[in-house]
């Protein structure tokens, strides 16, 4: 028999530890109460604190350009394709049908670029721009109507 287990644990940016002679006490705010105990002179809450600290990461930002403006979408006979900023690094657009077969390709070395579509069939098509190390840069839906 399989089981699944969840461990509890708080994500905090609050909290601290204070160390007496002979108790040692540490606290963290949001921890959930498990256990309550109260008299005239104090009270005390015990919870489950989180035995390790999560810290978050940072994501960089890419440095090649995701703005995009692709018209007219749908479109006749093609499209352009503009960048709002001068590509940062070689990007290099692919065209694909639905079927995931691979109908057009180019590199983008202005901020703007006519793709013509006109030996392509009426259909929708997925554009994809990657940077020189093949990383997805943005993806984009076509359609070629007649």
């Amino acid at each position: 028999m399989f089981a699944q287990s969840l461990e509890r644990y708080v994500v905090s940016s609050q909290g601290t530890e204070v160390e007496q002679p002979n108790v040692k006490i540490s606290w963290t705010v949001g921890e959930p109460v498990v256990d309550f105990f109260q008299n005239s002179s104090f009270m005390f809450a015990q919870g489950y604190q989180q035995a390790y600290i999560v810290s978050p990461t940072s994501i960089p930002q890419q440095a090649t350009t995701e703005a995009v403006i692709i018209y007219p979408n749908p479109c006749k006979k093609g499209i352009t394709l503009t960048l709002t900023e001068a590509p940062k690094a070689a990007l290099r657009l692919r065209i694909f049908n639905l079927i995931g077969q691979q109908v057009y390709e180019t590199n983008l070395t202005t901020t703007s670029t006519y793709i013509d579509l006109s030996s392509l069939p009426f259909s929708d098509y997925i554009g994809v721009i990657t940077d020189e190390n093949g990383k997805t840069v943005k993806t984009f839906k076509i359609t070629k109507t007649n």
